[in-house]
């Protein structure tokens, strides 16, 4: 897998930009961003939960500065849970705001939160959209490719939180979402289930965080 190939824009710009967008008005004071992934913790499938996880850690590698070839080579640089909170379980990512990688966060959330609503709506699973990748690449552009990409323009502008992106902002963030779904079809099925079933909220925020923690 390559780093995004279609994006006319790269992913850390546009990173950058919807991190500005959504938290130029945040508390100076906080130095940090924190992804909280609330969980129903009961009836999991280990399949899902696993293929959820994975697509985190892909949208990761494949938005990463490195590119993700060298991303999956090098340990220190991929993604970590900072913390895990049970009773309905709570999954933390959190990065520094001054560390390169943190403006992935933004779009890992944006990627999570979009995913129910334009894979359920496009497909029962992950199988059409596997099997539309092996369709001739003129095809997907006339027909199914510009489907699924309409369902992400239409997700988008339909999300209440994010009514601030601007017009241009967001086609690159269809291009972008339109790759990272297809780049990832083989498990973007059983996340996407996951996704419905057991996952309550997926939410972003600022905080401060000590250096010595």
């Amino acid at each position: 897998m390559t780093n995004i190939e279609r994006f006319s824009s790269s992913p850390q710009k546009l990173g950058t930009a919807l991190t500005k967008l959504f938290f130029e008005k945040s508390n100076l004071d906080n130095n940090a961003v924190e992804l909280e992934i609330s969980i129903d913790s009961g009836n999991l499938s280990v399949r899902e939960f696993s293929s959820y996880l994975d697509i985190i850690y892909r949208i990761d590698g494949m938005t990463s500065e490195l590119g993700y070839n060298r991303y999956v080579q090098i340990p220190e640089a991929q993604i970590q849970i900072s913390e895990i909170r049970f009773g309905s379980v709570l999954i933390v990512i959190e990065r520094l705001l001054q560390n390169l990688d943190a403006t992935n966060i933004v779009i890992i959330w944006i990627s999570l939160k979009l995913l129910p609503k334009v894979i359920n709506a496009t497909t029962q699973s992950g199988i059409q959209i596997f099997e539309m990748l092996n369709k001739r690449e003129e095809y997907l552009e006339k027909r199914d490719r510009r489907k699924f990409r309409k369902k992400i323009r239409d997700s988008i502008n339909e999300d209440n939180e994010l009514q601030e992106i601007d017009k241009n902002l967001k086609e690159k963030l269809v291009d972008l979402l339109d790759e990272i779904y297809f780049k990832n079809s083989q498990r973007i099925g059983p996340a996407s289930r996951f996704a419905d079933k057991s996952v309550k909220s997926v939410q972003i925020k600022t905080k401060r965080k000590n250096n010595n923690r």
